[in-house]
């Protein structure tokens, strides 16, 4: 099952409307998968029974790319925060001589280049029934 955070950390608009995945599971791919590719299913319950699947599906890369953004920046600000802090505990104990261990890491993680994640789906499928509109994105 899927947590609640993660749930609302992936919302996808669809014109007026905005839904959540109910479930995301590794995709069982047939076929070879790159090493840095990760296959997923994502599954959207609570459609409308008019939407456009092809629209739907570049809605969904769109919002796994916001996502995969927005996880980037924040793990940039706690590195960020990270020097900050070492540098004050370094000037409250006003240490003047030897290196420093934290700013070593930050410029580390400066010339680390930057993940390039290009998500993209695969296939929009309907998952659901008569009664019950559900897509699921690959």
């Amino acid at each position: 099952p899927m947590s609640d955070e993660a749930r609302h950390s992936l919302p996808v608009k669809i014109g007026d409307a905005t839904v959540e995945p109910a479930d995301i599971a590794i995709w069982e791919e047939e076929g070879s998968v790159g090493a840095e590719e990760v296959p997923l299913e994502l599954l959207f319950t609570g459609l409308p029974k008019t939407v456009d699947e092809l629209r739907f599906g570049d809605s969904v890369a769109e919002a796994v790319q916001e996502r995969l953004q927005e996880f980037r920046r924040e793990e940039f600000r706690s590195q960020l925060a990270k020097r900050k802090e070492s540098k004050l505990r370094r000037r409250k104990s006003a240490e003047v001589e030897g290196g420093d261990d934290g700013e070593e890491k930050w410029r580390g993680y400066l010339r680390k280049p930057a993940a390039q994640a290009k998500p993209r789906v695969v296939s929009v499928f309907d998952a659901g029934t008569k009664m019950r509109k559900v897509l699921g994105c690959r």
